[in-house]
């Protein structure tokens, strides 16, 4: 449930710090260029295994990011923390449009969030995700069972 966590967590960063936008786009962090070639490749292979690998991948990276800046901590100092959200965000974005091919109800809920369709979307390259796209709060991804 990576995933699920992953969006709830930048959600609730991007309600609190961004106002739900992206405000800036910055370098690529988390290596979207070279998980992208990767994950083409893997997909038009059929090797599945290695595209939610690559996933997993991306995931962790998003996640590991979050844990390291700690934008919480920083935003009660009066740090700006806009542009760690919004790499957030934009990473959020990619991983969106991955799930598409193996997950597309989860993709498109997670694109939905993004006021996007599958069908919408640009060939993924970092920095694409138009600023005046807003993120908005949605459901879990995976509610829990009882």
């Amino acid at each position: 449930n990576g995933v699920g966590n992953l969006t709830a967590r930048i959600s609730t960063l991007a309600e609190k710090y961004t106002a739900w936008k992206i405000t800036t786009h910055g370098e690529d962090i988390f290596g979207v260029t070279d998980f992208w070639k990767s994950y083409d490749r893997a997909l038009n292979q059929y090797q599945f295994d290695d595209v939610i690998r690559h996933i997993n991948e991306l995931v962790s990276k998003i996640d590991g990011y979050i844990s390291t800046t700690k934008v919480w901590e920083a935003a009660k100092t009066g740090a700006d923390v806009t542009k760690e959200v919004s790499l957030m965000i934009e990473g959020l974005y990619h991983l969106a449009i991955a799930l598409v091919s193996i997950l597309p109800a989860t993709a498109t809920k997670i694109l939905t969030q993004f006021n996007q369709e599958p069908a919408s979307i640009q060939i993924p390259v970092w920095g694409n995700v138009p600023e005046s796209v807003i993120l908005r709060k949605a459901d879990a991804l995976f509610p829990r069972l009882v």
